[in-house]
């Protein structure tokens, strides 16, 4: 991590395995949920957008709602008001890679026996 770079804690709600990658990447799963606090959420993207089945937005009153399924059964829930500030984010079934502590990249779970897997690059 560089100076710019912000941690990342991760908060299982139940047991959580972890293993390491040769290229250095943590990988965390459970099949209970996982929780990820993160300081700060620079920008949210999806590594490749053939991967969604479903994607809706939904504007009400003063916040946006993105719904996307993703082909294998993951599903992102995420809303966010007018200002741009994360009011939910719900993750199931998906890869999620942070970078940085606050770059993080929703990626289709090929094995969805884990309900939560969390990439640390």
């Amino acid at each position: 991590m560089n100076n710019d770079d912000e941690s990342v804690k991760i908060l299982p709600s139940h047991e959580m395995g972890i293993s390491k990658r040769a290229d250095g990447t943590v990988l965390c799963y459970s099949e209970d949920s996982i929780e990820i606090e993160l300081k700060s959420i620079k920008n949210i993207g999806i590594e490749n957008i053939i991967d969604i089945e479903k994607y809706e937005i939904i504007n009400l009153f003063d916040s946006v709602s993105h719904y996307m399924k993703f082909h294998g059964g993951g599903e992102v829930q995420l809303s966010y008001n007018l200002d741009g500030r994360l009011l939910d984010l719900e993750i199931t079934n998906v890869f999620i890679v942070v970078k940085e502590g606050n770059k993080i990249t929703l990626k289709r779970a090929l094995d969805n026996k884990s309900s939560v897997l969390h990439e640390l690059q």
